[in-house]
């Protein structure tokens, strides 16, 4: 993928700069704003799936509904929890 060693320089297959790789403050900056943006946004989806599941497995009498309440809680935690590391490395 990268020709030659670690020389300082950033280029890529055909010789050129990569900008993917060129860190500017303003562009390290932005990521920084991004980051924050997406982690409050996603708090409060990974607050509410874990106290859906703390209810379902409390307060529901009917056993039989206990597991599809806590699973469905449970999708929207894992799903809340990739969808934030993921975004991470593609932001960072």
């Amino acid at each position: 993928m990268f020709k030659g060693s670690s020389s300082g320089n950033h280029k890529n297959d055909i010789g050129q700069d990569d900008p993917a790789l060129q860190y500017d403050p303003q562009i390290l900056l932005s990521r920084f704003i991004c980051a924050i943006i997406l982690h409050l946004q996603i708090e409060p989806k990974i607050c509410q799936s874990i106290n859906l599941m703390r209810f379902s497995l409390e307060r529901t009498a009917n056993a039989s509904r206990k597991l599809p309440q806590f699973l469905v809680a449970l999708m929207q935690f894992v799903a809340s929890i990739a969808t934030e590391i993921i975004n991470m490395f593609v932001i960072c």
